[in-house]
């Protein structure tokens, strides 16, 4: 029997249950949020960042880092994956990113407005 028809078959006996609805990130959420990120002018609640006036022109950073969560955004948009980037960059840590993407998530769910330019 193929995997369809025993997933239509156990679907049908009550066995599976409705699937989760899963949201996937897309090239268009990155940048809003890049945007976001680019504009911010409140702290964001959390210390997987930073911002100094005197570390990348006051850009939020990585916590404990120089680099810019913007060029996070960018390394992705540019292909790279997430443990591609903590194997170029391991000073920042893999739970940082993470919870970086959490929170991007986080602010595409509450459909947060992005500040014009």
């Amino acid at each position: 029997m193929s995997r369809k028809k025993i997933l239509e078959a156990e679907s049908k006996n009550g066995k599976i249950k409705d699937k989760p609805k899963v949201r996937i990130l897309t090239f268009k959420d990155l940048k809003d949020a890049r945007e976001y990120l680019e504009s911010i002018d409140e702290p964001i609640d959390s210390s997987f960042y930073q911002v100094k006036e005197d570390i990348a022109g006051g850009k939020p950073c990585f916590s404990g880092t120089r680099l810019a969560l913007c060029f996070f955004i960018d390394y992705i948009l540019s292909g790279g994956t997430v443990d591609e980037f903590c194997i170029d960059y391991p000073f920042v840590e893999k739970d940082k990113v993470i919870r970086f993407l959490q929170y991007i998530k986080k602010l595409i769910n509450e459909n947060r407005k992005i500040k014009k330019r």
